[in-house]
C-alpha cells in the first residue's frame, strides 16, 4: 500500500495525490459524495484513481536503490531499472489492447469525419483511442524514473523535469510509440460506430 512511499518517497506519494485522471478516464461524485472514475473506452468504473497502480510499481521500482549511499549504484544500472520498468508497461499495454483495432472514421452529422475504435471479440466501439491511457502511464513513468533514479529535476519539485541528456536512456524514449499495430486489416465487415454517436457529435 501507501507504506511504499515512505521516507525518501514522500515527494511521489503527493504526486499521485494530486494526479490528474488520464485521457479515457472521467472522475465523478455519486449522490453520497463519494468520487468514483469511469473508464470511457471499457464503460467500467472504480472507486480507485486509474493512476494509483501505476505509482504503486514506480514506488515498489524505485526504493530498493533509495537506501543505497549515493553513488553506490551506478548509471547503467539505474537505466537498466528504468528500462525494465517501461518494457514491462509496453508488454502490460499490448496484452490489455488486443483486440482493438482502428482507427476508423464515422461522420458527425455536418459530415465532417471523427475517429474511433472497435474492438471485434467484445463487439464494443470508443470514440476514445484505448491506447491513448497506455501511452500517458508510459510517459509519466518515464518521467518519474528519470527525476527518481538518474537525477533528471528535482524530486517533489513543482517545476517540470528537464529532458534528459541526448543518448540517455535512449531505447526507453525511442519506444513510447507502442507496437500495436492499430490498423484495419479489411474485409465486409459491417462498420460499428459507438452508440454515443448521435448524442456526443448532434450540437
Amino acid at each position: 500500500g501507501w507504506a511504499e512511499f515512505q521516507d525518501g518517497l514522500f515527494w511521489l506519494a503527493r504526486e499521485g495525490f494530486a494526479a490528474v485522471v488520464p485521457p479515457g478516464w472521467a472522475e465523478f461524485q455519486d449522490d453520497q459524495g463519494r468520487i468514483y472514475f469511469f473508464n470511457c473506452v471499457t464503460e467500467s468504473t472504480s472507486w480507485s484513481h486509474p493512476l494509483d497502480a501505476a505509482y504503486m510499481d514506480l514506488a515498489k521500482t524505485m526504493r530498493p536503490y533509495l537506501d543505497e549511499a549515493d553513488g553506490a549504484i551506478g548509471w547503467e544500472e539505474r537505466q537498466k531499472v528504468v528500462d525494465t520498468h517501461l518494457r514491462k508497461i509496453q508488454r502490460d499495454a499490448e496484452r490489455a489492447l488486443e483486440g482493438w483495432s482502428g482507427p476508423y472514421i464515422a461522420h458527425r452529422d455536418d459530415g465532417s469525419p471523427v475517429e474511433y475504435y472497435h474492438h471485434q471479440k467484445l463487439g464494443k466501439s470508443s470514440w476514445e483511442s484505448p491506447q491513448a491511457e497506455w501511452e500517458y502511464v508510459y510517459m509519466l513513468s518515464h518521467s518519474v524514473l528519470y527525476r527518481g533514479l538518474l537525477g533528471f529535476g528535482a524530486e517533489g519539485s513543482d517545476d517540470p523535469a528537464p529532458e534528459p541528456p541526448a543518448g540517455a536512456g535512449e531505447g526507453a524514449v525511442l519506444g513510447f510509440k507502442l507496437p500495436l499495430h492499430l490498423i484495419r486489416k479489411g474485409g465486409d465487415e459491417e462498420e460499428q460506430v459507438p452508440q454515443s454517436a448521435a448524442s456526443t457529435f448532434t450540437q
